[in-house]
């Protein structure tokens, strides 16, 4: 085992857990809402891949309580020191 994969594990199966991270995910937005009301010719769909985290309960998953996935988006730490300081970071209340 390398130091890189020593911190997670994968798992066969085709079920989703919480804290699952999923690689290359599709996030599709409409863009095209510039005026109201809205026309069909000029909204758009846009496809970005990203990586998220499942922040789902797994219970709620593994029971099927629940009709929507709510999911994270996952930044590498060289993408969120690129965008300089993170708003808040430290600060104490």
């Amino acid at each position: 085992m390398t130091i890189e994969s020593s911190w997670f594990q994968t798992h066969p199966g085709t079920g989703l857990a919480q804290g699952d991270l999923l690689l290359n995910c599709p996030r599709l937005t409409i863009a095209g809402f510039d005026t109201w009301p809205p026309t069909s010719a000029g909204l758009r769909v846009q496809r970005e891949d990203l990586s998220a985290i499942i922040l789902t309960q797994s219970c709620d998953l593994e029971q099927e309580k629940v009709e929507e996935v709510l999911l994270a988006r996952v930044r590498g730490h060289l993408e969120v020191a690129s965008r300089g300081t993170v708003p808040g970071a430290g600060e104490r209340t």
